[in-house]
């Protein structure tokens, strides 16, 4: 669960109000499932930093599995607010 209460903690307010971290891990294990599952001992990679061209501030988390690997990208105003999301999934052959 650390992994989630790590996300779920670096989400902005309005989104946490909206979601709960249990229904963020329930959502993982279904997709993590289908790239094989979690390597043992696994945790995220997690920055946090401007993009180039950008007032916004992005957390990024990379989560390696087995046959692939989660990118997501959280983008947020510096006020807090929301701005997009993305889940990105590689799977590898």
């Amino acid at each position: 669960m650390e992994i989630f209460e790590t996300f779920f903690n670096a989400l902005p307010q309005g989104v946490q109000d909206n979601i709960s971290a249990e229904t963020i891990q329930e959502t993982w294990e279904e997709e993590v499932d289908k790239l094989g599952g979690l390597p043992k001992n696994t945790s995220p990679d997690v920055s946090c930093y401007v993009p180039e061209h950008s007032d916004q501030i992005r957390v990024e988390f990379v989560i390696p599995c087995d046959k692939g690997n989660f990118k997501v990208f959280i983008n947020y105003f510096p006020d807090g607010s929301l701005y997009n999301y993305v889940i990105w999934k590689n799977e590898t052959k």
